[in-house]
């Protein structure tokens, strides 16, 4: 089994996302202030475990989702 971590800027949260959810999702391109038409995969936030990293006990795994999240990206880098 292949699981996927992003950390947030702060390093604060973590999400962590099964393999099979990445490989499974639809591929976007998004434009941000580093380039034009990135490729992300689409990744809807129910299928990631968000953990905060500053809790000592990780057993509930919940997530504070104060800032309405609907989906998630994650950056496609393809071989050179």
């Amino acid at each position: 089994m292949l699981t996927f971590v992003v950390f947030r800027s702060d390093c604060k949260q973590a999400w962590f996302i099964d393999g099979q959810v990445v490989r499974d999702s639809k591929v976007a391109t998004l434009n941000n202030k580093y380039a034009s038409n990135e490729k992300f995969y689409h990744i809807d936030v129910n299928d990631a475990r968000v953990i905060n990293m500053k809790d000592s006990d990780l057993k509930g795994l919940e997530e504070d989702r104060s800032e309405k999240i609907t989906d998630a990206f994650i950056n496609v880098k393809y071989p050179a």
